[in-house]
C-alpha cells in the first residue's frame, strides 16, 4: 500500500515537469484564453484642419518695374498739349468761318426786311432796315407789330445791351440818326418808334462781328455788301469796334465811305473779305 502511494507520487511529479517543458517549447499550446487576448494598436491620428485658403505670397525681393524714363513722360505731355491745340485752333477756325457765314445771311435779311416795308415810319412806301430783334421776330418793329414769319434765324433773339453773342463772336447792329451817328438797337432788342431817322435807315446799315477772345479778326459788313476784316485792333471781349470804326476817317457817321483796303477812322486797316 506504501509502495503504491510512492509510485503514484512519482508519476505525478514526472507528469507535471514534462507539462511545463511542452508549455515552454510550445506557447501555442497554452489555453485558449491566454492565446486569444487582443493586441494592443496604436490610436489612429486626428485629421489634421483643414487650412483656409491665402493669397499667394507676394516676393517682395522681385525687381520692380522700372519708371517711365522722364523723356517719355515730356513726350506724352507734349502730344497732349498738340492734341488741345490743335483742337482749339479747329474751334477757332469754325467760329470764324460761321461768322462770316452770319454777316452774308444778315446782308440777304436786311435786304428782304427793307423790301417787305414792314418799317415805314414816313409811310413814304419805302421801307427801313432793322436790328436783330426785329429781323428775327424777337420783339416789335418800330414799336409795332413783331415780324411773322422772321427773317433771320431764332438764334439771335436774345439781344442782351444792343448786342447778340453767338459761336464765339458778338454781333452789334446799328442805324443812323438823323446826324448820322450810328446808334445800336435797345437791350432785349428793337428801337423804339422814331428813333431812327427814316429817310436814312431806307438806305443805311451796318454791322461789326468781333471775337469774344482774342486771336480772331473783326469784321465789318453795311448795305454794300461788301464784308471787311480786321486782324490788327485786337478786338475781343468788352473791346469792341465803335460805330465809326471801319469807314474812312473823313465820313460822317455811319453814312459815308467804308474803309475798303486802307485804315479807317479806328485807325486800323480794314480789308475786304468778300
Amino acid at each position: 500500500m506504501l509502495l503504491r502511494s510512492k509510485k503514484f507520487l512519482s508519476g505525478l511529479v514526472t507528469g507535471a515537469a514534462a507539462a511545463l517543458v511542452v508549455s515552454v517549447a510550445c506557447p501555442a499550446l497554452l489555453p485558449a484564453r491566454e492565446a486569444a487576448a487582443p493586441a494592443r494598436t496604436t490610436p489612429p491620428a486626428a485629421p489634421e484642419p483643414a487650412k483656409p485658403d491665402l493669397p499667394p505670397l507676394v516676393d517682395r525681393t522681385a525687381p520692380r518695374a522700372a519708371p517711365t524714363p522722364p523723356a517719355r513722360q515730356e513726350e506724352s505731355s507734349d502730344a497732349a498739349a498738340a492734341a488741345s491745340a490743335a483742337e482749339l485752333a479747329a474751334r477757332r477756325d469754325g467760329d470764324r468761318v460761321a461768322a462770316i457765314a452770319t454777316l452774308r445771311n444778315l446782308i440777304s435779311a436786311q435786304a428782304q426786311f427793307q423790301a417787305m416795308a414792314r418799317a415805314d415810319e414816313d409811310a413814304d412806301g419805302v421801307g427801313e432796315f432793322g436790328s436783330f430783334g426785329e429781323l428775327s421776330g424777337a420783339c416789335p418793329v418800330r414799336d409795332g407789330e413783331p415780324l411773322n414769319p422772321p427773317v433771320f434765324s431764332a438764334a439771335f433773339r436774345e439781344v442782351n445791351h444792343g448786342r447778340v453773342t453767338r459761336r464765339g463772336y458778338h454781333y452789334r447792329i446799328y442805324l443812323p440818326l438823323a446826324g448820322q451817328q450810328g446808334v445800336a438797337e435797345r437791350d432785349g432788342g428793337g428801337y423804339a418808334a422814331h428813333q431812327v431817322d427814316p429817310d436814312l435807315a431806307e438806305s443805311t446799315w451796318c454791322c461789326y462781328a468781333w471775337p469774344v477772345e482774342k486771336g480772331l479778326p473783326a469784321f465789318f459788313v453795311n448795305q454794300g455788301g461788301d464784308i471787311l476784316e480786321n486782324r490788327t485792333a485786337d478786338y475781343a471781349g468788352d473791346f469792341e469796334p465803335p460805330a465809326q470804326a471801319a469807314f474812312e476817317p473823313a465820313s460822317l457817321g455811319i453814312t459815308g465811305q467804308a474803309a475798303v483796303g486802307t485804315r479807317g477812322s479806328d485807325g486800323f486797316e480794314w480789308r475786304q473779305r468778300g
